[in-house]
């Protein structure tokens, strides 16, 4: 299992990116790191968040700075344009501040043979979550029409040709409703078509995750297991890093966490 996850280079999202990354490494899943090229950001920064990636595979996608965002956002849903991923790779996207402690994850990648759609129920009608989306790298490739283009291409043919005067704002959810688009219509197809699968995620009677902590309603302590975290941003303050390792810390406490607590010294010392 591989999660897709895409990140622009602003300290909002890339500081996360190593926590991120590190909870799927527990669950047993590699990453696919699609980031755009920074334009602002000192280049130090990456390298230092480079270094505790591992051997995460990195793909740089060029796109203008005003649709950077959404560049990032749509490079998820054709991770399956890199060639080095095997057809019977399960691919699952994901987000860059959004770490995975369940092993829901693990266990649904052993029923391969469906396209597993994990919180409809918290995005409206006409999209689907790109928190999570899981299929074979095969079948990915089928339904979003790859056909041997790279993602750089993917991405350029649906965002290169689109205006707007706020591009981040007007099409923030293009990435979720392409993904509807596209997968839905490929599994209407019948025939060797994998099906959709949908699992809830939504508490009672609204569209918030179940069994998540966010960061609109952090949690003191945790009472009952979780299956993810949307970590608090930006991640760098002290009060903010102080909630990210304590969460860590009581799901792995038998971890060490020292690694943390220097690269958090390190982000914050780059000018």
């Amino acid at each position: 299992m591989t999660a897709i996850l895409s990140v622009t280079p602003e300290d909002l999202y890339l500081f996360n990116l190593p926590f991120v990354v590190y909870s799927w490494w527990k669950i047993g899943a590699n990453c696919v790191i699609l980031w755009t090229k920074p334009d602002v950001l000192p280049i130090e920064k990456m390298e230092l968040v480079s270094q505790h990636l591992g051997d995460s595979p990195r793909l740089y996608i060029d796109a203008p700075s005003r649709k950077a965002a959404t560049y990032a956002q749509c490079a998820r849903l054709y991770g399956a344009a890199l060639p080095f991923i095997p057809e019977n790779e399960i691919l699952v996207t994901g987000d860059a501040d959004m770490c995975v402690f369940s092993p829901l994850f693990r266990d649904l990648s052993h029923n391969d043979k469906v396209i597993h759609i994990i919180g409809k129920d918290l995005v409206p009608d006409g999209q689907l979550p790109m928190c999570y989306i899981m299929a074979t790298a095969k079948e990915w490739r089928r339904a979003m029409k790859i056909d041997g283009r790279t993602v750089q291409q993917c991405v350029d043919e649906l965002l290169k040709d689109i205006e707007a005067e706020n591009f981040r704002g007007n099409y923030w959810s293009k990435d979720q409703e392409e993904a509807y688009n596209h997968i839905t219509e490929y599994a209407k197809k019948g025939d060797d078509a994998a099906p959709i699968m949908y699992h809830s995620r939504a508490s009672s009677g609204t569209q918030l995750a179940s069994l998540r902590a966010d960061r609109d309603g952090w949690p003191q302590y945790l009472h009952e297991p979780i299956i993810d975290a949307h970590l608090p941003r930006p991640g760098n303050t002290e009060e903010n890093f102080q909630k990210i390792k304590r969460l860590f810390q009581e799901i792995y406490p038998n971890n060490d966490h020292s690694w943390m607590d220097e690269y958090y010294k390190q982000y914050n010392a780059i000018q």
